[in-house]
C-alpha cells in the first residue's frame, strides 16, 4: 500500500472519528489540565477501515503547563504537533499531510481510551467500564468499545479502540519513556 493512500485512509478514519470531538466542538476542550501524573509516552497506532490499515508513530508529553502530541508517518516525517495549554489546542501541520488528517481526532481517541472515568464523565460523556473494557455512548448507542490488554497500567501493553459508529479499528501499544516532573 502506498504512502499517500495509507495517509488519505488516516485522514478519513480521524475525520469520521470520535464523539468526543463533537462534543468538544460544542464546549471547547478549553485551558489545559493534568487529568493524571505527568508522563512521556510513545505509542505506535495500527489501525484498519474495511480492507485498508495505516500505521502512526506518536510521542506524547504531558506536564502541569500543557500536553504535546506529535505524530509521524511511516517514514518518520512529522505529520503533525498538538499543543494544548492554558490558552487552548493548536495544531500544526506539514503541508504534505491531507487537509482531512486532523490530530484533535487522534487526540480525542487518545482521551477516550487513557483519561480516567471521572474526567470523561465530567465532560458530559456517558461511560461505562467493567474491568478494563470501556464504553463510549452517543444518545443511548454504543459508539466506541475500549479495550485495555494485558495490563491494567495506563502506558503499558496494548489498547483497542473499535469504533462501531465509524467501522474502524484501532490497536494503540505504548510504552512510558519517561515522567515530567
Amino acid at each position: 500500500m502506498s504512502l499517500r493512500v495509507a495517509l488519505s485512509f488516516v485522514a478519513l478514519m480521524f475525520l469520521s472519528a470520535c464523539a468526543l470531538l463533537q462534543s468538544q466542538e460544542k464546549a471547547a476542550l478549553g485551558p489545559w489540565h493534568l487529568p493524571f501524573e505527568a508522563a512521556e509516552v510513545s505509542q505506535l497506532l495500527k489501525g484498519s477501515y474495511q480492507d485498508q490499515e495505516f500505521v502512526l508513530h506518536t510521542a506524547l508529553k504531558m506536564d502541569e503547563d500543557r500536553l504535546l502530541l506529535l505524530g509521524l508517518d511511516q517514514m518518520g516525517r512529522r505529520a503533525f504537533s498538538l499543543t494544548w495549554d492554558a490558552t487552548g489546542v493548536h495544531v500544526e501541520k506539514a503541508v504534505w499531510l491531507p487537509d482531512a488528517l486532523e490530530a484533535r481526532y487522534i487526540l480525542s481517541d487518545l482521551m477516550y481510551a487513557y483519561w480516567p472515568l471521572e474526567k470523561l464523565v465530567a465532560q458530559g460523556l456517558v461511560v461505562t467500564q467493567v474491568g478494563t473494557k470501556r464504553t463510549i455512548f452517543e444518545e443511548g448507542q454504543a459508539i466506541a468499545f475500549i479495550t485495555k490488554e494485558g495490563t491494567t497500567q495506563r502506558w503499558a501493553g496494548q489498547t483497542v479502540i473499535e469504533n462501531i459508529k465509524r467501522g474502524y479499528r484501532i490497536e494503540i501499544q505504548s510504552q512510558q519513556t519517561g515522567e515530567t516532573q
